[in-house]
């Protein structure tokens, strides 16, 4: 998997290596869609992956799959099941964007709670492969733009670092 180079500190303060896990999350469609197990330290790799020149995402790691879900069996963040349990999102209301400040960068280490719960739910998926269909205004980008609109008035969100856990969230 692949990061920007100026996130190599981060990687290496919170010991981010073999064993640990990375919750993939699609954010322009608010899903989840994979679990990947880390296979190895992180480390420096120039070859281009998405730009023939200066390829930002040079900062990877070797992963095993352990989940991958196509974008219309990946779960949405504001499924029941995941938005009353998440610790950022239950007691909000589903219209809220309080919790979107978890999804800024990645990676970012989460509570170990809620990557065992969604890593469960994940796995689980992969077996019963139910159908999200994707909306209109989801498969043309319209949901993130209308949410970035109304976070426009939202008050800035105070949250603390979370506790040691093998888990770490990752956004797209």
């Amino acid at each position: 998997y692949w990061f920007y180079n100026f996130h190599k500190a981060y990687v290496k303060n919170q010991q981010i290596g073999p064993g640990d896990k990375f919750i993939c999350y699609v954010t322009k469609h608010q899903r989840f869609m994979g679990v990947l197990e880390i296979q190895s330290e992180s480390y420096i790799d120039n070859s281009p992956l998405f730009s023939p020149i200066k390829d930002p995402f040079v900062l990877r790691f070797k992963v095993k799959p352990l989940v991958w879900l196509p974008l219309e069996k990946a779960i949405p963040i504001r499924t029941d099941s995941i938005w009353h349990t998440l610790s950022f999102t239950k007691g909000l209301p589903k219209n809220s964007c309080q919790w979107t400040y978890k999804f800024f960068s990645s990676p970012r280490v989460w509570p170990e709670e809620d990557c065992i719960h969604i890593e469960k739910l994940l796995l689980a998926q992969a077996t019963k492969l139910i159908d999200y269909p994707l909306s209109s205004a989801t498969a043309k980008g319209q949901l993130m733009d209308s949410l970035y609109k109304d976070c426009k008035k939202a008050n800035a969100i105070k949250f603390s670092k979370k506790a040691h856990g093998q888990h770490k969230g990752m956004g797209e």
